[in-house]
């Protein structure tokens, strides 16, 4: 008996020496790129250390110079004429802003209940300090009941800014939303400067700008002219016939035809 146990202890000696005696083995797991340590005393993997990730970069700071506000609104169609009062009076009273270079206000050919307001400003400061204004608070509570839709407010950077003629009665505005491609921007951006050079040329345009958005892939034109009759013959010329077929040679997203005509509201 005594020598049974004796070689049953010799046995399990032997076994955890063997067991003991085992290296801990690294295992990296090539699927997911998290690196784990297997070991066979305890049969189960543990994480090794994730390395830090980089901390996120920093946003561009804006830059600096005048900004573009271009803001669109709906309201409900039976309030149409109120918020007519209500646009008209924001406007007069943003121009005697401080920084403020020009706001106009139009609606939409059609849509009685749709807005868009256009205004320039000095500087970002400017149109914040213009922001925190109490008419301006005092417009948008009285324009919360009637809308439909959020008040969409959008800031752009100048790309291609000219002279621009005031609106008059029978004026029309077009606005167009252009998305290109991450790679194709930069193109976009020299057929823009070229195509707004050449349209203010013809005759009865009275405005016309290409806007950068916040997206450096996206743009807004905002072409006025001075009926609906120069709008349609700068519509079939060679420059904008060729404008558009070079835009989508080089690839969009969404429709570099988006376009929204308007009239201005006039005192």
């Amino acid at each position: 008996m005594h020598r049974h146990a004796l070689l049953s202890a010799v046995l399990v000696l032997s076994l955890s020496g063997a067991v003991f005696a085992q290296d801990w083995v690294e295992f990296v797991n090539r699927e997911d790129g998290q690196d784990v340590t297997w070991t066979s005393e305890y049969g189960y993997m543990l994480p090794a250390p994730v390395a830090a990730q980089a901390p996120p970069a920093a946003p561009a700071p804006s830059p600096e110079g005048p900004r573009i506000v271009v803001s669109y609104v709906e309201v409900a169609p039976a309030s149409d004429k109120e918020a007519v009062a209500l646009m008209t009076s924001y406007r007069d009273a943003t121009r005697r802003d401080a920084g403020n270079a020009r706001a106009d206000v139009f609606q939409q050919n059609g849509r009685p209940g749709h807005f868009m307001v256009v205004e320039e400003w000095r500087d970002e400061s400017a149109w914040k300090s213009h922001r925190g204004s109490a008419h301006v608070t005092q417009v948008h509570e009285k324009l919360t009941p009637l809308r439909v839709g959020p008040y969409d407010e959008r800031s752009h950077t100048g790309l291609a800014i000219g002279s621009a003629t005031p609106a008059s009665a029978g004026a029309v505005l077009v606005v167009t939303h252009i998305d290109v491609i991450g790679a194709g921007a930069v193109k976009a951006r020299d057929m823009l400067r070229t195509l707004a050079d050449t349209s203010r040329k013809e005759p009865g345009n009275l405005r016309f700008d290409a806007l950068q958005g916040v997206r450096q892939n996206h743009f807004t034109v905002l072409e006025l002219w001075r009926d609906e009759r120069a709008r349609d013959a700068h519509l079939t010329g060679a420059p904008t016939r060729a404008f558009r077929e070079g835009l989508y040679q080089f690839s969009i997203e969404g429709a570099p035809y988006d376009e929204r005509l308007y009239r201005a509201l006039t005192p």
